[in-house]
């Protein structure tokens, strides 16, 4: 699938299962699939693709799986992305972090905002080039959860709960 001046593209494989590409997230393309299909339920990010989340603030009602990478973004310093979802699990190969493109667009990294009303699970890397956010009421981290320039932010509405052998890390505060 290709298109648009900010070409996004999926590899497909014989199976129709994505191994490759790139896609903008952004208020058009999700206000398309509003339109299409209705709210986002779930969200998987395969191996091999790259998914630049430019809305400020995205609700999955479900289960959000990434395999890929996830970067957050906005088209102004300071700002944070917010990714909500009933469960937040990040795979080992999976990366969630902020923006550092160079294509020369208007985007620049944004804080990392994570909710997940039920639980995350990361096995791969989290992180923020400053400031990241994780509201669960269980976590568990077996990868690397990091706020490279800021500081590291963990909550709960209720009783938290964390768990794994993973890396917490705030270079800066």
């Amino acid at each position: 699938i290709t298109g648009g001046p900010s070409a996004q593209t999926i590899t497909l494989n014989a199976h129709g299962a994505a191994t490759g590409g790139s896609v903008a997230l952004n208020n058009s393309l999700l206000t398309a699939v509003d339109n299409s299909v209705g709210s986002i339920a779930s969200l998987t990010v395969s191996k091999g693709v790259q998914v630049v989340d430019s809305i400020s603030n995205l609700l999955i009602s479900g289960k959000l799986v990434n395999d890929g990478s996830i970067l957050t973004a906005s088209n102004a310093s300071g700002n944070k992305d917010t990714i909500s979802a009933d469960t937040i699990l990040n795979a080992s190969t999976g990366t969630i972090g902020s923006y550092v493109g160079t294509g020369g667009g208007a985007l620049v990294g944004a804080d990392v905002s994570l909710n997940a009303a039920t639980s995350l699970t990361n096995s791969g890397s989290i992180s923020s080039a400053h400031n990241l956010n994780i509201t669960a009421p269980v976590i568990n981290n077996t990868g690397l959860i990091s706020a490279n320039n800021g500081n590291l932010n963990v909550a709960s509405s209720g009783a938290l709960s964390v768990t794994g052998a993973g890396t917490w890390q705030a270079n800066d505060g």
